[in-house]
């Protein structure tokens, strides 16, 4: 056995986590795909995951994110 072994290894695979970067937002719908996640929250839209084709409303210059950020407006 290793000297130091988790308490319970895989947690974050098979229970809900809270995403501590949505606090203090009023999250009113959440989304999801293959690796994507997506928030409507107040009045704004919040993704992150790892995103290839643009999913995640960043643009050309930025596909993937590992954290949550909030999507710009888009003209």
């Amino acid at each position: 056995m290793p000297p130091n072994p988790p308490a319970r290894p895989n947690t974050r695979l098979r229970y809900p986590v809270p995403v501590n970067d949505l606090v203090g937002w009023n999250v009113r719908s959440f989304a999801c795909g293959p690796g994507t996640f997506a928030a409507a929250a107040d009045n704004a839209v919040i993704t992150w995951g790892a995103a290839t084709n643009g999913e995640l409303g960043f643009g050309p210059n930025k596909k993937s994110s590992a954290n949550p950020a909030k999507v710009g407006v888009w003209e």
